[in-house]
């Protein structure tokens, strides 16, 4: 099982990277599309990708729900698709935009740091110290990559 969740993992990193590499040269390119129009079909069409994936979700459950659950549930998923989806898909589409590829494509850092903190939060736990350090590493990566970008921005208009 760990194997298949590490190769599991290291597919949804590449296909992040195509994401970003892709959104960031549509939202650059000299016909950019208007970005509330951009993440809105994104949006519908992440929303219908996971009507057609949501049967695979209990193939080996039996799933029962009481009327309360299931108003959780559409309540969450709403909450979830319009500011965890949604609002994060046109964030992103603003900072593809205005910033250079390399430092656009940082932001994949805090896709991982928002899942771990949504692990977190789901396992009712602190970070242990190998996941709280990896964390902090990533951090101070991206923190690299806009000292970087900041002080060749100011040589350059200097």
């Amino acid at each position: 099982m760990i194997v298949l969740g590490i190769g599991s993992a290291g597919i949804g990193l590449v296909l992040w990277v195509i994401y970003g590499l892709a959104s960031t040269a549509a939202m650059q390119s000299a016909n950019a599309p208007d970005i509330l129009q951009w993440t809105g079909l994104q949006g519908i069409g992440a929303g219908l990708g996971s009507l057609v994936l949501i049967p695979l979700t209990s193939l080996n459950h039996s799933i029962s729900y009481t009327e309360i659950d299931l108003v959780r549930f559409i309540l969450w998923s709403l909450l979830m698709g319009i500011a965890g989806a949604w609002l994060a898909t046109l964030l992103w589409m603003i900072a593809s935009r205005r910033l250079p590829l390399a430092l656009a494509a940082q932001l994949i850092v805090a896709e991982t740091l928002f899942g771990l903190v949504f692990g977190f939060v789901f396992e009712q736990r602190w970070p242990t110290v190998a996941e709280a350090g990896g964390s902090l590493l990533q951090l101070a990566g991206v923190f690299a990559a806009i000292a970087i970008f900041s002080n060749a921005a100011r040589r350059q208009a200097a």
